[in-house]
Order: structure tokens, then sequence, then C-alpha cells
């Protein structure tokens, strides 16, 4: 059998090109299955290991159009070329777009609800199969669609292996970079309405105001698309204890959440709270907010406060500063309940359902 997966567009940030986890679970894939050849279909000039394995190619097209109808025409013309020229039988695509006119098996992978509602209605009921991570996002889809359930399968994903614990000496380091040798609490993820970071800024202030600490925050993030943050930590009454940090290099960002007291995600929306299993992978204890999703992913190791009100986020931090004893336990919770994500495990579920979708 020959398995098409199309990357195009999903190779966007150059720094984390040859730790993509999509490319890590397909190479994992072609290692354990030998029998079977795989063909990575990118419009990227990617590196990649997937290279150096002897059942797998790269084929590379044109950069992916912005405009859906253009990447309907490309799914149904140039890549179908490619789907008979290379002989392949099944085709995996990346985000909710896929051929209408291929006949072949096609699935796809799905990590956040598609935002072309009428144009992805006819690809999701084209594909056979499609895969999503998260049971929240699955009954998202299933809503907004009207799909049968089991067409859809769960299959959580992993986190970059490069968030993992440092050292003492490394987390002295950090702090004395950012925050001249302070502990501090910490945000990283996308910033905008639904992340709920004005609520986290009142919660801060709550907090210094109560313990009297020297305790900072740092906020973190690849990309500032909100004007309202920046506008309200410029009045911010605690501005110069709050430190925010853009686009840094994924090693370094490793490095300062390893390093943080505790992590805090006030959002009000996630589909999978990926940023949070990272925390735990690097040992760090997590506040977050208490939705469904969250429980799904983290069950009992987090603590959970209802971030609509910055008092109770500000009480959760309190509890972390001020008893050692819940914050190591929750370290603890968080790196047992961090195992079960890994490429590892990810790439045998997402194999399984590769083998299900396939004809017989």
């Amino acid at each position: 059998m020959i398995v098409g997966i199309n990357l195009c567009g999903a190779i966007t940030d150059e720094a984390k090109q040859t730790d993509n986890l999509i490319i890590s679970y397909f190479n994992t894939i072609a290692i354990k299955q030998p029998g079977y050849s795989f063909v990575f279909i990118t419009d990227d000039g990617f590196k990649n290991s997937a290279a150096n394995i002897k059942n797998t190619s790269i084929i590379r097209i044109d950069p992916r159009p912005k405009n859906i109808f253009f990447r309907k025409f490309r799914f149904d013309r140039k890549l179908e070329k490619i789907v008979k020229k290379k002989q392949i039988d099944l085709l995996i695509s990346l985000g909710e777009v896929c051929s209408l006119r291929s006949e072949i098996p096609q699935l796809l992978l799905i990590n956040n609800l598609p935002v072309h509602k009428r144009a992805a209605r006819q690809f999701l009921q084209k594909a056979k199969r499609i895969m999503t991570i998260s049971n929240f996002l699955k009954k998202e889809i299933v809503n907004r669609y009207k799909l049968a359930e089991e067409k859809i399968e769960v299959i959580y994903q992993s986190i970059d292996k490069r968030y993992a614990p440092v050292s003492f000496e490394e987390k002295e380091k950090t702090k004395q970079k950012y925050t001249e040798g302070k502990e501090y609490f910490l945000y990283a993820g996308e910033i905008g309405p639904d992340k709920n970071l004005i609520n986290l800024l009142k919660a801060f202030s709550f907090f210094k105001k109560r313990q009297k600490s020297n305790m900072q925050l740092i906020v973190m993030t690849n990309n500032l698309t909100s004007s309202e943050f920046q506008e309200s930590l410029q009045t911010y009454k605690y501005r110069e204890e709050v430190k925010l940090l853009i686009d840094l290099p994924i090693e370094e960002q490793t490095k300062i959440l390893a390093s943080a007291y505790a992590f805090v995600s006030p959002s009000l929306y996630e589909v999978f709270p990926e940023n949070i299993i990272a925390a735990m992978h690097c040992e760090v204890p997590v506040i977050a907010n208490d939705m469904e999703v969250i429980k799904e992913i983290c069950e009992n190791s987090v603590v959970y406060t209802n971030t609509n009100n910055y008092e109770a986020i500000a009480d959760k931090m309190m509890l972390l500063f001020k008893d050692e004893k819940k914050r190591n336990e929750l370290i603890a919770k968080g790196i047992k309940q961090a195992l079960q994500y890994s490429d590892d495990k990810t790439a045998d579920l997402l194999w399984q359902s590769i083998i299900k979708t396939t004809p017989a």
C-alpha cells in the first residue's frame, strides 16, 4: 500500500520544521511499517529525517493558495495527478480540505474547528474518516456538520520533545535573565479575547495586593495580534513586574516554561490544551479554567478555577504560593498525566486509523 501525506501549508515555522509533530508521527509509522510506502507532498523545502527512511519519498509542489476555492482546485487537479502518478492508495490531508474528485479513500487530520463552514461541509462529507485531537472538538464538529460520530476518531497529539525539565542551575540562570532572579507565574500561548489575559492581569494585581511578594508575571507568545493587551499593560499598576516576551526561539521558550513557579491558563476556549501538557512535561504546576476539554485531557493533574472571576484565579495563585506540598503534589500528578501524550502512542493510534480507512 502507498500512503500519501499532504503537508501543504503545514510547515510554517522554520524553527519547528525538523520537529514538526505530524512529520514525526509518520516517520515513526514508516519505520515500523517497512512493507508500506509513504509519499510526503509539500509546498515547503523542509528538511526532514524522512529523506533517510527507505520507504519514504518527498514531492514538492507550488505553495498552497490562501483562498480555499483555489485550494480546492489544487486538490482536484494537481494533487490528483500526483495520486495517479504515484499510485497512491490513501491520501491523508491536514485541515478540512480534500479532493472532491478523487476516488481513493481520504483521511483528514483536523486540529481545530473549520473556519469556512459552508465549504468545509462538502469536504468533511467526502472524507472517509476524520481524526481530531479531543472529544470536545469531535463533539463540536459532529454538532456543527451533522456527521456520524463513528466517522470521527479522537487521537490525542503529543508535545514537542524539547519541552522537558531543566536543572536548578538552568532555572536560576533563566530567572536572572528575565526577572532579576525572582520567581514568576507564566502564561504562554496566543493573545486574543478568548485567552482572557485581562482577567489574568487583574488576578495578578489581586495576588500582589494580598501577598506583598516580589513574584513576577511573564506573558510569552509567538505573535502579538491583540493591541488591547498591550494598551492594558501601559496603564497597569504592576507593569514593571510583567514581562511580555514575543517570538523567542523554541529552545528559549522551553527554558522559560521549565523555570516557572506555576503556569496559569485563563483561556475561555481551547480544543486541545497543548501548552498545559507542555508545562506538565516541564514539571511545572498548572492553574487552568474549569472547562470540559481541560478536564478531558488533564483530569486531576491541574488546579481548576473559574477564570471568568479574577479573584478566583488569584486565590489559586495564592494557594500554590503558600502551599508547597500542594504544589509538589500537582507536579507529581502532572508528570504522570503527561506520559499519556507521546509520539509513539499517537503514531500507533494514527496507524490503526489508517488501516481502518484503507480498502480491504
